[in-house]
C-alpha cells in the first residue's frame, strides 16, 4: 500500500513513518519537506491523491481538519481508500485545559471528532478512522505537567493494527482511543 503520513519527522508521525516503511510504501509530508498544511494544502491534496492510505497526523488549527475535508469529500470520495485522523483524548475527556495544553489545540482537536462524527457514515468510502490518543511522551507535551505519557510507538502500533485489520481482515475500526493506565 501507498501510505502518506502528514507530520512525520518527530513523536508518532516519526513511529508510524519508521514502522511502516519496512513493509510498505510510505512518504511523510511536514514542514520539513516543503508541506506545510497551513500554506500548502493544495500541494499536499495533489501530491497524495494517488496515495490508498493518509494518515492525517499533523497538527494545525485548521489545516488537520480542511485535509481530511478535502480528502473525503473531494478527492477521495466514494473510493475506496482510508484517512486516519489522529485526534486526541482532549476531544472527550477535554483534560488538556488543566495540564497546560493551549485552548486552540484541544478546540481543534474536538472539532475534528465532531465533523467525523456528524458527517462520516460507516460503510461509506472513503473509510475514515478518528484515533484518540492521549498524552503522548512527544516534544508537543514535553513542557506539560501530565504525570503520565504514553510512549508513542505504543500509539503507533495501535493505528498500525487498525491499518493491518483493513488490509488483512477486511474490518474497519472507526474509533479508537487510547490512554496511558492512571498511576
Amino acid at each position: 500500500m501507498k501510505i502518506a503520513i502528514t507530520g512525520h519527522t518527530s513523536g508518532l508521525g516519526k513511529c508510524l513513518l519508521d514502522t511502516l516503511s519496512s513493509s510498505h510504501e510510505v512518504y511523510g509530508f511536514s514542514r520539513s519537506n516543503g508541506y506545510d498544511i497551513s500554506t500548502d494544502l493544495d500541494k499536499l491534496v495533489n501530491e497524495i491523491a494517488d496515495f490508498d492510505v493518509l494518515i492525517n497526523n499533523a497538527f494545525h488549527e485548521t489545516g488537520q481538519l480542511e485535509l481530511l475535508q478535502r480528502m473525503h469529500t473531494d478527492v477521495w470520495s466514494k473510493q475506496p481508500k482510508i484517512i486516519i485522523n489522529v485526534g486526541s483524548v482532549t476531544a472527550h475527556k477535554r483534560p488538556g485545559f488543566k495540564y497546560g495544553i493551549p485552548p486552540e489545540y484541544v478546540t481543534a482537536k474536538i472539532t475534528l471528532r465532531k465533523y467525523i462524527d456528524n458527517v462520516y457514515v460507516i460503510g461509506t468510502l472513503p473509510n475514515i478512522v478518528y484515533v484518540a490518543p492521549g498524552f503522548m511522551d512527544t516534544p508537543r507535551v514535553a513542557n506539560t505537567n501530565f504525570p503520565n505519557k504514553t510512549d508513542p510507538q505504543v500509539v503507533a502500533n495501535a493505528i498500525i493494527n487498525v491499518l493491518q485489520s483493513y488490509i488483512n481482515d477486511n474490518v474497519i475500526i472507526n474509533q479508537l482511543v487510547i490512554s496511558p493506565k492512571p498511576l
